[in-house]
């Protein structure tokens, strides 16, 4: 588990419950990339992961003719051997059920073959033993390992039974899948971030247009017929260029 002194020098993680910003999501977005698309796809062998938290659970009264899974239930106390239900008695408990032994056998509890040990506990008033089986039901899902396994710390005192990380293929999920693509390619991200993204490409396309023009003046005036139509061609060249950035950066251009 991560201490306090630990967590101090963690990044700023969305995981751990950080404000969004440029750094949580920068850090959110290169794990997002570790664990779909980087190393850690070879973790779990599907880059279409989400990473699913899932708490056990335990089904009893199952017979105990179709399972080799057996416990023994006295009030709300649980015992998954008949050695951990002899470990709990006290010293008095353990002679007298030596005694009830002794009785019809010529051994002490612990002498007994574990099938007849679950027989005799079966048959102490109040006590049942019952098959079981588990099953691990769905508590919540995360974009990231980190971020499963945090939820996981905070809350593991709550699921006594046994919680873990369970990596599920979102294959088929096509909105899922889009979105997350679409944050990995810079498509989707902070507001402010994207803004800025856009003011650099437009500052880059004005830049291009502003070359085009000088190209056209150096056109104009020039004598030479050569340079002239290499001026022309290239100009001609870097409107295009101009046009199909300002179509891929949803761009407006001014003629």
């Amino acid at each position: 588990m991560i201490n306090e002194s630990q967590k101090a020098d963690l990044p700023a993680s969305l995981a751990r419950g950080a404000p969004l910003s440029s750094d949580s999501w920068s850090d959110f977005v290169a794990r997002l990339r570790h664990d779909c698309v980087g190393e850690g796809v070879h973790d779990h062998c599907t880059a279409d992961a989400i990473f699913k938290v899932e708490a056990r659970v335990i089904i009893y009264g199952i017979d105990r003719a179709y399972t080799d899974k057996q416990a023994v239930i006295c009030d709300d106390s649980t015992w998954f051997s008949p050695l951990e239900y002899w470990e709990d008695l006290d010293d008095e408990q353990q002679s007298r059920l030596n005694q009830v032994v002794q009785q019809s056998h010529e051994c002490n509890f612990l002498g007994l073959d574990e099938s007849d040990q679950w027989d005799l506990l079966d048959e102490i008033d109040d006590h049942s033993v019952v098959g079981w089986d588990e099953k691990w039901e769905h508590v919540n899902s995360h974009f990231t390992k980190d971020a499963a396994e945090a939820f996981i710390e905070r809350k593991r005192h709550d699921y006594r039974k046994g919680i873990r990380v369970y990596v599920d293929a979102q294959t088929h999920c096509w909105e899922y899948n889009t979105i997350k693509e679409a944050i990995l390619q810079g498509r989707i991200g902070l507001t402010d971030e994207l803004q800025r993204v856009k003011e650099e490409q437009t500052a880059l396309i004005e830049f291009i247009k502003s070359t085009a023009d000088v190209l056209d003046e150096l056109s104009s005036e020039t004598n030479t017929s050569r340079l002239k139509g290499g001026a022309a061609g290239a100009a001609s060249g870097l409107r295009k260029a101009v046009a199909r950035l300002s179509e891929a950066f949803c761009v407006e251009s001014a003629a």
